[in-house]
């Protein structure tokens, strides 16, 4: 086989089979949107540009990402981006990626504020969120709601290095909404006064299950401050129970 035969079409059908292999949860789309990536393309344009041969340094990086997926390395973590609610966010190994669960919520914070506003009209909704990572949870609030002032915490400077970037990417949910964004360095409250007066505390902190742990082979590309336990998560929780009522407003969810 020559090298120019080696087209977008082939070589996403080599790919499908390699990863049914050893990668079978979404081989095609795996194959797609790491090529997608590659060639700076939206998806579509591979089946457009399907007899279109890749030249040898499209090739050269295709390969290396093809083998760090086989290997268990996130599609996210090769691409940089994960989409997560109406949004495209950069992530890195400095982040955990934004989980489909955490999406469920948004849905339930977005109606408890909703609630909320409908008994307070004209006010401004003020918000900590701990553990902000991506800044996934209150950019996806600022796109469905409007009047909220959020501060947003992370004990690592490296993550919020990442949040801040997903926060230049969408200031048009900010002003425009009447909505404030703020990324500290904390842990937990340790750096929130105590005058904020919340009306709301979420918080989404990662973990994994101690029986899966031990076997876990991407432990090694996640971030250092993961919770290694379902337990170890739910004490994080617990702290945020014992800590937040000098931050509280007495109607405070």
């Amino acid at each position: 086989m020559t090298i120019e035969q080696w087209t977008i079409e082939r070589i996403l059908n080599w790919t499908q089979g390699h990863f049914e292999k050893v990668r079978p949860d979404s081989p095609r789309l795996d194959a797609e949107l790491l090529l997608a990536y590659v060639l700076d393309c939206p998806r579509l344009d591979l089946y457009l540009r399907a007899d279109q041969p890749l030249n040898e340094k499209e090739r050269g990086a295709y390969r290396e990402l093809v083998l760090q997926r086989a290997a268990g390395c996130p599609i996210a973590y090769l691409t940089g981006e994960k989409d997560f609610w109406s949004l495209t966010l950069e992530v890195s190994k400095a982040t955990l990626i934004p989980r489909p669960d955490t999406e469920t919520l948004v849905e339930t914070s977005v109606e408890k504020i909703l609630k909320w506003q409908q008994t307070h009209p004209e006010a401004t909704c003020n918000i900590a969120e701990l553990g902000t990572g991506t800044a996934a949870i209150p950019l996806a609030l600022c796109a469905e709601l409007q009047n909220l002032n959020i501060i947003s915490v992370d004990c690592s400077a490296e993550t919020l290095t990442v949040a801040a970037r997903n926060l230049e990417r969408y200031q048009n949910l900010l002003a425009p909404r009447n909505n404030s964004l703020k990324l500290v360095e904390s842990d937990l409250f340790s750096a929130i006064e105590p005058a904020a007066n919340l009306d709301f505390i979420i918080s989404n902190p990662p973990y994994i299950p101690t029986e899966t742990i031990s076997g876990f082979s991407l432990l090694k590309l996640l971030p250092v401050f993961l919770y290694p336990d379902v337990e170890l998560g739910l004490l994080c929780l617990l702290q945020v129970s014992r800590t937040r009522n000098p931050f509280l407003l007495s109607n405070m969810q």
